[in-house]
């Protein structure tokens, strides 16, 4: 079976390894006859071939990774996991990844994945307890955004910051919770069609001491 579809990709990585050794054997030439205007115009030529070539018909052209002229078509129907703050009455609010400095480098989307379906139920306890007590030392610190946080593009798994009118409806943070959430578009990504939160695990402070 492996064998089999090492197989049928072998075709495509051949032509993938006959433009890896194009690009760069035409990069050698260019530069060792930088000094001729053919030699330069060449490489031009080809590198808006290889450009064209990726975007008209969808080959990875590109040595070491995949550049497309245009992204791929994308699925109208997306899951994910995310993980939010409880207080005494219920009430919820996402995780701000801010409040735990060491995990910042990864995703809290797929921290959270890896809690509901990876983590044994000793490690989810203690991972959700330090996340609910660093949330709490968190929430003391929050405060207005300065204008120059204000005006600066937020980093991908950052761009969710807490801010006082967050926190007002939000009494003491008791629980951290995970949710399994899937979310569905129109086609045309405009409108949502679909959004379903189901809880797929809950650490609560009373657990923690």
């Amino acid at each position: 079976m492996i064998l089999r579809e090492l197989l049928s990709q072998f075709p495509t990585q051949l032509l993938r390894l006959a433009f890896f050794l194009c690009f760069f054997a035409a990069a050698g030439v260019a530069i060792y006859f930088r000094d001729r205007s053919v030699s330069r115009q060449g490489f031009i030529a080809l590198f808006l071939v290889f450009l064209l070539l990726s975007g008209s018909t969808g080959l990875f052209a590109w040595p070491f990774f995949n550049w497309h002229l245009y992204p791929g078509e994308r699925s109208t129907e997306e899951s994910f996991y995310e993980l939010r703050v409880v207080d005494a009455d219920g009430d919820e609010l996402k995780y701000d990844a801010r409040a735990a400095p060491p995990i910042l480098a990864t995703p809290v989307k797929r921290l959270t994945a890896q809690m509901a379906t990876e983590y044994t139920a000793e490690q989810r306890r203690q991972m959700g307890c330090y996340l609910l007590d660093r949330a709490r030392s968190y929430r003391a610190e929050v405060g207005e955004p300065s204008i120059v946080e204000a005006v600066k593009f937020p980093r991908h798994q950052f761009g969710f910051r807490w801010q006082p009118r967050h926190l007002d409806g939000i009494d003491r943070i008791t629980a951290v919770r995970g949710y399994a959430v899937t979310v569905g578009v129109t086609p045309d990504g405009r409108e949502l069609e679909r959004y379903d939160a189901e809880a797929a695990f809950t650490v609560h402070g009373d657990e923690c001491s």
